[in-house]
């Protein structure tokens, strides 16, 4: 006669007991258990580490600042978007998240996605007093918890997430942790200096206002420029008194030796080999691949302009027959606490057998006035036989100012020039002789941040000098500059107008 099996459920509780509890403390290990299929290596480790540390400091209110730059397609919002939110709620149901993308559509979705993880089985072994409302959830009180997909609250707790959208509307609400995920949505809006503006303005007006006291920022961010939200909040790090952001920077391939890895290693190997990632790099223009990929912006070596390129002299030749100064004008004055750009005038010469010289920068910001009197002196400092001109804007108050600029310069060489094509095709003719070797510069206070703008250009955070370093390569050698500086004759035009030469 058999004997029937004993069966003990017990040690199967104790394990499922005993992972609920490292997942409580553990993110890494809270996502593999409510998303089976993640594939996480060292670098979802360290994230995950700096998560914690995150949500560590925003309990004891010490208003962190975290800033995380990664490739794209390598796991980022679902670790620093969806999960850690559901996660953080799990351990402190009484958080106040905002969490922002780009657009409402996007935020929308993610907060869809946190519901999701909340909602499931697998998170409600872990954490089963976090609840949203539903059918099957009873509350402690009569209140109807809300839920949707711009907002939903923690049953039976003060805890809440709200969806914004990047440059949207978000008064009215607080938050203990602002969580901001890729606020640039193509490379368009990247390099729309407008767009980027208003960025920075919504984070300083809108995202910075609804912190609570001690609330911390989280900011993850793939790089599109240098001047994007990353790169504004970094440079303003430099700044005595202002925030400062703990930064973890993943270059896609390894630009050193690193803990982790080595040199032109992949971050995530088991997602993106080094094989695919140069694949992909070879498929894209280099700054691209630099700024998304490496979340570099600003490509070291120069992507439109090589720093090799440029021979810097100690002395000019005698024959530097002819010279231009030419203008890039700022367009407005900018309101205090923005970044204006810079009036420059670049000085340019051109020798008998067309080699060109760059001889002087001046570059200030000042109000309409105080450009007016720098062009002035600038051209007494050059002489007549040095040609000036200037980028004339549209319209008919371009025209108005165009022509007080000129009746100011009167006894000089002035043109007023009008342009329609974009800033890379006008630079291209400097490249190309600068390439040549036809390019030099005369050794000067000012040549590390004009050689720096141009191995920048174009996604450097400023093309000033590149415009009127452009401008002048232009005119000397096919416009005004050719002109006879001591003779000839010329007529006004409203294409091309020069003030009475006296």
């Amino acid at each position: 006669m058999g004997t029937a099996r004993q069966t003990n459920s017990q040690p199967t509780a104790d394990i499922n007991e005993a992972l609920a509890a490292l997942a409580q403390s553990d993110l890494l290990e809270f996502i593999r258990q409510t998303k089976p299929d993640f594939v996480a290596g060292w670098f979802q480790s360290v994230i995950c580490k700096a998560l914690e540390q995150f949500l560590e400091d925003v309990k004891e209110k010490r208003s962190p600042r975290y800033a995380i730059f990664a490739p794209p397609r390598h796991s980022k919002s679902e670790m620093v978007s969806r999960r850690f939110p559901a996660w953080a709620f799990g351990r402190h149901p009484e958080l106040t998240i905002i969490g922002a993308s780009h657009n409402a559509t996007l935020a929308a979705k993610m907060n869809r996605d946190v519901q999701r993880v909340i909602d499931s089985p697998e998170y409600q072994a872990i954490f089963p007093d976090t609840k949203l409302s539903g059918k099957n959830v009873r509350s402690a009180s009569d209140q109807n918890w809300l839920r949707n997909t711009e907002e939903f609250e923690i049953v039976d707790n003060e805890g809440s997430y709200r969806a914004a959208a990047v440059r949207g509307g978000i008064s009215g609400f607080g938050a203990d942790a602002f969580i901001i995920d890729d606020p640039i949505r193509n490379k368009a809006d990247a390099s729309s200096k407008t767009v980027r503006e208003s960025i920075y303005d919504w984070y300083t007006n809108d995202a910075l206002t609804r912190l609570s006291p001690g609330g911390g920022i989280l900011l993850m961010h793939t790089r599109w420029h240098e001047d994007d939200l990353a790169g504004r909040l970094l440079e303003k790090m430099k700044e005595p008194g202002s925030e400062q952001f703990k930064v973890f920077r993943f270059p896609a391939l390894a630009e050193k030796d690193e803990r982790w890895r080595n040199k032109g290693d992949a971050l995530h190997p088991e997602r993106y080999s080094r094989k695919a990632l140069l694949r992909i790099k070879s498929a894209m223009i280099p700054r691209d691949f630099e700024a998304l990929y490496q979340q570099s912006p600003r490509i070291a070596e120069g992507s439109f302009f090589k720093k090799q390129w440029f021979e810097i002299v100690d002395a000019v030749p005698t024959t530097v027959r002819r010279s231009v100064r030419y203008w890039d004008l700022a367009a407005t004055v900018e309101a205090p606490g923005k970044d204006p750009d810079w009036t420059v005038g670049v000085k340019l010469g051109i020798t008998d057998d067309r080699t060109i010289y760059f001889l002087d920068v001046i570059r200030f910001r000042g109000s309409p006035n105080a450009v007016r009197t720098a062009m002035r002196n600038g051209a007494t400092q050059d002489g007549y036989s040095t040609a000036v001109a200037f980028e004339q804007e549209p319209g008919a108050s371009g025209k108005a100012d165009a022509n007080d600029k000129i009746r100011k310069l009167q006894g000089f060489r002035v043109k007023a020039v009008k342009s329609d094509r974009s800033k890379e095709i006008r630079a291209a003719p400097l490249a190309d002789q600068a390439e040549a070797g036809n390019v030099k510069i005369l050794r000067a206070a000012w040549n590390a941040a004009f050689i720096d703008e141009l191995i920048a250009f174009p996604n450097g955070k400023h093309d000033d000098q590149v415009d009127a370093a452009s401008g002048a390569f232009i005119e000397i050698t096919n416009g005004l500059a050719f002109d006879d500086p001591y003779g000839g004759e010329s007529v006004a035009s409203d294409e091309e107008q020069l003030s009475d030469v006296l």
